[in-house]
């Protein structure tokens, strides 16, 4: 209990300065609100009980000008004194003008009311959002327990039950037959191959030295911070700390100072005896993880770790590799895509995915995330639908050139991979590859952390023999490192490309005898490490060559003993046409909670925040869309948010903004423009997504999409085959050549006989995949991910005033341009301009915490 309290007070403190502040800044709007609206009803109410023109315009110039709060106005005051003082008096002045002057007066004090309404109603709902994060601390603690929370009580003790029957003892695994695997996966007998992993050794071996010598700078300690809060590791409270911390620049050096120093005597770092704290939290997809709760040096220490072996070992497993497997990758590196033949592109998006889980640099150490965190370049994420864009454009490539042949893919990940991991088996990796005992040491006792799922973290405290900790860049280069192996293994073996991004793989290709075998090297490797694949997550797939355009069912099974289940990924289901289709099946489950979700929101900004995470997690399943999708996959999307949006808000009729509206008191005493609900955050509004914007931005941007497949080329194919001989036979001419004189090796024209032997068309096309300029280009066209079309030109001063923003993120921008598009500038017409709010009344750094606030799935 003690601990609960000292956690409260201490994320207390920060809410309460921000609470008291804001607080008082609501109340000054609070009655800025009210002496304006007072004061405007009086003038109102004086002009309109006049029945003379120039002395309602009179009145209305006077309450403006004596306006108790003053907005910028888009009036222009002083013409309107000099029109009053000569023009307004002139007899020959219409009624006309008259009456536009007393149109554009009482639109100013519209103008002016709608400001203070609205920038009141921002600063109360922010208000609102710090005083649910105070009282949610005792909530937490005393609270009637619901059945679904009794349901994910029961889940997050059944993952605490499964990890504690993994992680505390240790599996067996045969060393010598895994280090004889690896000795055979790269063959030391072969000279290259030993010179290749000599080298690596090698210098693995000079980085494991350096890094005990060098000092932590500034610069590579806030990469750390960055990359801690880009992950999924710390708590709410503990990335408040960091991002404090990244503000001063003092405490950042002591402490680079601390942990330099901690590095050099890293051979007697342990963890505390005491144990650490497990933390088990629960993600929008439902799955619980676990988090190791260490202290927040600890954390930055393991983080500058395990970031220095991860982007060493990543560039010299990739340059190991490519050397032995790939020997032509060198050279297509350094070539436009454009210019690469298709099997060179393959070559080329395969080392693009290759160990992407790992950073390439200290700047992006952030970008790998095992749940969607809202960050825009999570690596995850993004290359998972790039391998789903790959797949679709292979399917729809061998369905042409190669009908007769079944297309066979496999999907599959590992089985609690993390946890299952034997602590054995990675010390024997790290050392195959030349990691240094002293830093093999050191990560054997980070493996071995005394671990508690207790609050009390003295009790029941034992030591971790299995499996790796979640969200550690050191856990991932373990991993890594593990899985590398394998992918060499099976391009040793059976010269078939894993496509992997952690643990997740994913292979094809158009002989199935090789499919099959490299899945038997995979679990002959499973077998040799006492790891597992996953056979939910496991599924295999044919496709064949017949015109499968109107047939929408999954793909049939490969054969024995491929994995005898259907192939899918986040909501999408792999068919027997070769793309993917959204399974509603897999939606139902989240739906429900959805909605309970919201219900059980207390605040305007927190109904948002989840509404946006949900819509940001459906949409992310149902993948990016890529020209080979087609609008058949759009079209998909949109009827399914749709379906999701009725079963949410059925009383609505799918209507989210109108149950925002119905669940809190202040909408239903306001006229609430819609265009506020969907304005950025920073900019005034509440920002929801709306997902219908951005499926018209991309439907706007598949119009002008040509092809989505490869069918029309083989016809082009013929016509180039026949210039090609044509021109060949003219050459053949013009020198006077005979087919059996370029198949003399003494001619002097038999070094160019490629260019002037006929050639069969059966030839021709057999270098679709490695030669003609016009099957690459479409298939890196039907890879290509459909942008969102730009937002419609808006008017200079618009624009002008969107400038005046500052917003910074460039999303922000462009949806803010889009939202005034889409909504007729809706707010700016309703106050007048869009800059109407008064941010010296708002605190910037609550905005600042609201926007990058997370959801807390397990509440």
């Amino acid at each position: 209990m003690m601990h609960n309290e000292a956690k409260s007070a201490s994320k207390s403190s920060l809410n309460q300065v921000l609470y008291e502040v804001t607080s008082e800044k609501i109340m000054e709007l609070q009655r800025q609100k009210d002496v304006l609206s007072r004061h405007y009803s009086d003038v109102l109410k004086t002009a309109d009980a006049s029945d003379d023109l120039i002395q309602e315009i009179e009145i209305l110039y006077q309450g403006i000008k004596e306006a108790p709060v003053q907005h910028k106005q888009n009036l222009n005051m002083e013409s309107a004194r000099l029109f009053i003082g000569s023009v307004a008096k002139d007899p020959s002045t219409s009624e006309q003008l008259l009456r536009h002057w007393i149109a554009s007066f009482r639109k100013e004090i519209q103008y002016s009311t709608c400001k203070c309404t609205y920038t009141y109603m921002y600063g109360k709902r922010l208000r609102d959002e710090l005083s649910e994060a105070e009282t949610s601390a005792l909530d937490d603690e005393f609270h009637a327990v619901s059945k679904k929370r009794k349901e994910q009580i029961t889940e997050r003790e059944k993952t605490i039950k499964e990890l504690e029957k993994r992680v505390f003892e240790a599996g067996q695994i045969n060393s010598d037959a895994f280090k004889a695997f690896l000795d055979k996966t790269l063959d030391m007998g072969e000279v290259k191959i030993k010179k290749v992993l000599d080298t690596a050794r090698m210098n693995t071996g000079l980085f494991c030295k350096k890094l005990l010598e060098d000092d932590i700078t500034v610069s590579g300690l806030k990469t750390c911070v960055e990359g801690l809060l880009g992950c999924d590791l710390l708590n709410a409270e503990k990335q408040t700390t960091l991002r404090q911390l990244m503000e001063s620049e003092p405490y950042l050096q002591d402490l680079a100072t601390l942990l330099s120093s901690r590095i050099k005597a890293v051979k007697y770092w342990n963890w505390p005896e005491k144990g650490v704290h497990v933390d088990v939290r629960r993600s929008i997809a439902g799955r619980y993880r676990a988090f190791l709760d260490e202290d927040i040096i600890t954390a930055l220490f393991l983080q500058y770790i395990g970031a220095q072996f991860a982007i060493h070992m990543k560039g010299e497993l990739r340059k190991m590799f490519i050397m032995i497997y790939e020997p032509f990758a060198n050279h297509t590196r350094k070539l436009p895509r454009r210019t690469m033949s298709i099997e060179e592109l393959r070559c080329n998006i395969h080392l693009e995915s290759f160990l992407s889980v790992l950073p390439s640099g200290m700047q992006n150490q952030a970008q790998f995330s095992y749940e969607d965190n809202g960050n825009s370049k999570n690596t995850t994420a993004n290359t998972k639908n790039s391998l789903i864009h790959l797949l679709a454009t292979e399917a729809q490539l061998h369905k042409v050139i190669k009908p007769d042949q079944p297309f066979t893919v496999v999907r599959t990940d590992m089985e609690w991979f993390g946890p299952s991991i034997e602590h054995e088996s990675i010390k024997i990796v790290l050392q195959f590859l030349g990691v240094t005992d002293v830093w093999v040491d050191f990560m054997m006792r980070f493996l071995n952390v005394p671990m508690t799922f207790q609050k009390d973290v003295s009790e029941d405290v034992r030591i971790r023999r299995r499996g790796v900790p979640i969200s550690h860049q050191l856990s991932a280069l373990f991993g890594e490192c593990i899985l590398f192996m394998m992918e060499a293994a099976v391009k040793h073996q059976t010269g078939i490309r894993l496509y992997r991004v952690h643990d997740d793989f994913w292979f094809w290709d158009s002989h199935q005898d090789k499919v099959v075998q490299a899945w038997r090297v995979m679990n002959e490797y499973a077998s040799l490490t006492n790891l597992r694949f996953n056979a939910e997550k496991s599924g295999s797939a044919v496709i064949n060559g017949q015109d499968n355009s109107i047939l929408l069912s999954t793909a049939s099974f490969g054969p024995l003993p491929l994995p005898q289940a259907r192939v899918w990924w986040g909501f999408l289901v792999f068919r027997e046409d070769g793309l993917f289709q959204i399974d509603h099946a897999l939606i139902e489950p989240h739906i429900e909670e959805m909605r309970q979700k919201l219900q059980s929101s207390k605040t305007v900004l927190s109904w948002v925040n989840v509404y946006n995470k949900y819509i940001s997690f459906f949409m992310q399943g149902f993948g990016s869309c890529a020209k080979v999708l087609g609008t058949q996959h759009l079209d998909q999307i949109g009827k399914c948010m749709q379906m999701i949006q009725r079963r949410v808000f059925h009383e609505q009729n799918g209507n989210a903004l109108a149950a925002l509206k119905k669940q809190f008191e202040v909408f239903q005493s306001t006229d609430m423009l819609d265009m506020w609900a969907y304005w950025p955050l920073p900019a005034g509004g509440l920002g929801m997504k709306n997902y219908l914007m951005d499926i018209g931005a991309l439907r706007e941007t598949f119009i002008k999409v040509e092809h989505t497949d490869f069918t029309d080329l083989p016809k082009e194919d013929k016509v180039l085959w026949e210039e090609q001989e044509k021109k060949k036979e003219e050459n053949r001419k013009n020198l006077q050549l005979s087919i059996r004189d370029l198949q003399d090796p003494s001619n002097a024209r038999y070094n160019q006989r490629y260019f002037l032997l006929p050639q069969t068309f059966v030839t021709y096309c057999s270098g679709r995949e490695t030669l003609h300029r016009h099957w690459r280009l479409r298939f890196l066209v039907l890879l290509d991910i459909v942008d969102l079309a730009h937002p419609v030109e808006l008017n200079a001063n618009v624009n002008t005033q969107l400038n005046n923003l500052q917003l910074g993120d460039v999303n922000d921008v462009i949806t803010a341009k889009r939202v005034v598009s889409h909504y007729n500038n809706q707010l700016g017409k309703a106050c007048g301009t869009l800059e109407f709010l008064d941010m010296a009344l708002i605190p910037k750094s609550l905005v600042q915490t609201l926007n990058k606030a997370k959801v807390q799935w397990d509440a």
